[in-house]
């Protein structure tokens, strides 16, 4: 590892917290995404259109990799190794906002969850982790 590399670059970062597997697992996972800038940046498109990486894998990537802040309800998950739901939660609020403003409604999470085939004990979990509002299920 070089000596001139600073605290905000992405892969001595990566680097510091998983070593070189780490990054060679990050620069693996980078190149089967493609082009980020096609979709906007938005890593969760990228990753939903994505058929060389499994959920889990996906999950991962937002995890250890990627620029999001993961939300207090999420973060048990992610430290549990939950990936595969961390990425079903992402892609969910992503589907769900029907609007686009990058945030959800009940009723738009209502919506999408009624339109999955999820039982009512998954939209129950799913709502609480999604939304502050008196959960309907």
């Amino acid at each position: 590892v070089k000596d001139d590399y600073t605290s905000t670059d992405k892969l001595f970062n990566i680097y510091q917290k998983g070593g070189a597997q780490a990054v060679l697992d990050y620069m693996k996972m980078n190149s089967s995404l493609g082009d980020l800038s096609a979709s906007g940046g938005n890593i969760v498109t990228v990753l939903r259109d994505n058929k060389n990486m499994t959920d889990y894998q996906k999950g991962e990537y937002i995890v250890n990799y990627s620029s999001y802040s993961l939300p207090k309800t999420l973060q048990p998950l992610a430290d549990n190794g939950d990936y595969e739901k961390v990425y079903q939660y992402y892609n969910i609020k992503s589907n769900a906002d029907t609007d686009g403003n990058g945030s959800l409604k009940k009723q738009e999470l209502i919506d999408y969850l009624d339109g999955t085939g999820m039982s009512t004990a998954e939209k129950r979990t799913w709502f609480s982790i999604l939304s502050t509002a008196k959960n309907p299920y």
